[in-house]
């Protein structure tokens, strides 16, 4: 398991990027949740805003746990354009706590941004 599959969603709290994104994302989404470890955020998600969450992430054993919890779960190396392909289009792409971890952000939104719907959005 990664060192973030332990962060745990806390709806009371006000002072995490979480709960601080909960508010920008329209009820019933279809959602990509970037570097989504063990989908606690997305089990959120799908639990208080009724979206439908796909999660990827690049650790074998969170996303293994993220399947029992969301939607959907892919090993996906977002760096790598053409991983994404198969994914479908999102009404909001999430960036939790993982663009300041790229070597290039820019290019990672770059590739993102083909795979939002025509009023889709980008949350981080």
């Amino acid at each position: 398991m990664s060192q973030y599959a332990d962060h745990y969603f806390d709806e009371s709290s006000r002072n995490n990027s979480w709960a601080n994104m909960l508010g920008f994302i329209p009820r019933g989404s279809r959602v990509l949740d970037v570097g989504c470890s063990t989908a606690n955020f997305g089990q959120a998600l799908e639990r208080l805003r009724e979206c439908e969450v796909v999660g990827v992430d690049i650790n074998d054993d969170d996303i293994a746990e993220a399947r029992e919890k969301i939607s959907a779960a892919y090993v996906v190396d977002i760096t790598d354009p053409s991983a994404l392909e198969t994914l479908g289009t999102f009404d909001v792409i999430v960036f939790a706590d993982v663009l300041e971890h790229l070597v290039d952000p820019r290019a990672a939104l770059r590739a993102c941004k083909r795979l939002l719907t025509d009023r889709g959005a980008v949350v981080y």
